[in-house]
């Protein structure tokens, strides 16, 4: 074995490593970081962690599917590009929604709020005087499926947690494009895959 071969084989696992890489900080982020809650009192709900399962299984397959891209690196930064720009979407739209449908009452980070308060809530709310999110959720101890319709609260919940997840899928996906399109872009690389 030649030190020229040695070195495109260390280029190739280093690709493969970095690519690894990317698909393990992302089940991480998807693993750890999770939504706001409902409320304090409420957990964490299941479909989280399903959801979790199959990003795993959509980058494994991403992963798979870079490999198998043949010899088209220029095809593979254009997909990069367009995965990376939507993933920038997303999160901005991510950090929109977070701001406008969340409120931090007690400091330990933010719970998940509605539009329109139920009935019984406004009208305590203006016998009480208050206004702001905060402390309405601090008056009702942090339940706020008290002030908001439930429905309202989990499609918010739900939402956000798409957002999120579609953003760190998105972003995962370019840096494995990415990733693939370098190894494939030098020279003398093996094409199609790792020997």
């Amino acid at each position: 074995m030649t030190l020229g071969s040695m070195l495109e084989q260390a280029k190739a696992d280093l690709g493969q490593l970095l690519q690894f890489g990317v698909w393990l900080v992302a089940l991480i982020v998807l693993f750890v970081v999770e939504p706001p809650p409902l409320s304090r009192t409420s957990g964490t709900p299941a479909f989280v962690h399903a959801a979790g399962f199959v990003a795993a299984i959509v980058i494994a397959l991403l992963l798979v599917a870079t490999r198998k891209a043949g010899r088209r690196p220029t095809a593979l930064w254009w997909a990069a590009l367009t995965v990376l720009a939507a993933s920038v979407a997303m999160f901005f739209t991510y950090l929109s929604l977070t701001a406008a449908w969340t409120c931090d009452y007690d400091g330990n980070g933010p719970v998940v709020i509605g539009g329109e308060l139920l009935a019984e809530a406004k009208r305590e709310m203006q016998y009480l005087g208050q206004s702001g999110c905060a402390a309405m959720i601090a008056d009702s101890a942090g339940r706020t499926e008290e002030l908001w319709p439930r429905s309202e609260l989990v499609f918010r919940q739900l939402a956000l947690a798409g957002c999120f997840m579609a953003t760190v899928l998105g972003f995962a996906a370019a840096a494995v494009l990415a990733i693939e399109a370098m190894r494939l872009a030098t020279p003398g690389s093996p094409a199609g895959g790792v020997p």
